[in-house]
C-alpha cells in the first residue's frame, strides 16, 4: 500500500488527502537513476525494503532517530522513509545545487544541503541512526 500511494502520486501529488513529494521531469529522473516515475519508484522502494530488512535483522530501531540521505538526487529514496522518520529528523545532501533546490521546492522531507568539497557537513558525529 505504501508503494501504491507513491505510485499514485506520480499522476497527482495528493493521494488520500495527503500531499506527496513532487517529481522532476522524466529526463532529469533518468539522468540521475536511469529510470523514471513508476520504474524509478519501484527501484527505490526495493532499496527501502532491503534497508528495512537489514535494520530489522540487526535489531536497529529506526523510529525516534534521524535519517540522512547522502547523495539524495531528486529524493527517490528518502520519500519512502517518511514512514519511519519524522520530517524534522530527516536530511539530505547532494553535490548538485539544482537537486538540493528541487528537493526543497518539491516537498521532499527534511533539511536539504549542498555538499561542497572540502567543507564539513553541519552534523555532529553519530547524529544519524541511518545514512543511505
Amino acid at each position: 500500500a505504501w508503494l501504491d500511494r507513491h505510485l499514485a502520486s506520480v499522476e497527482d501529488r495528493v493521494v488520500d488527502g495527503r500531499l506527496y513529494p513532487g517529481f522532476p521531469d522524466e529526463g532529469t529522473q533518468r539522468a540521475f537513476v536511469g529510470s523514471a516515475n513508476a520504474d524509478a519508484l519501484g527501484e527505490g522502494f526495493r532499496f527501502y525494503q532491503f534497508v528495512k530488512r537489514e535494520a530489522e535483522a540487526r535489531r536497529l530501531r529506526l523510529r525516534g532517530g534521524r535519517y540522512l540521505d547522502f547523495g539524495e538526487g531528486w529524493g527517490r529514496i528518502s520519500r519512502f522513509f517518511l514512514r519511519d522518520f519524522e520530517r524534522g529528523d530527516m536530511a539530505g545532501v547532494d553535490v548538485d545545487p539544482g537537486m538540493v533546490a528541487f528537493c526543497r521546492d518539491a516537498a521532499i522531507p527534511g533539511l536539504h544541503l549542498e555538499a561542497r568539497q572540502g567543507q564539513r557537513l553541519p552534523f555532529a558525529d553519530g547524529a544519524f541512526r541511518l545514512v543511505t
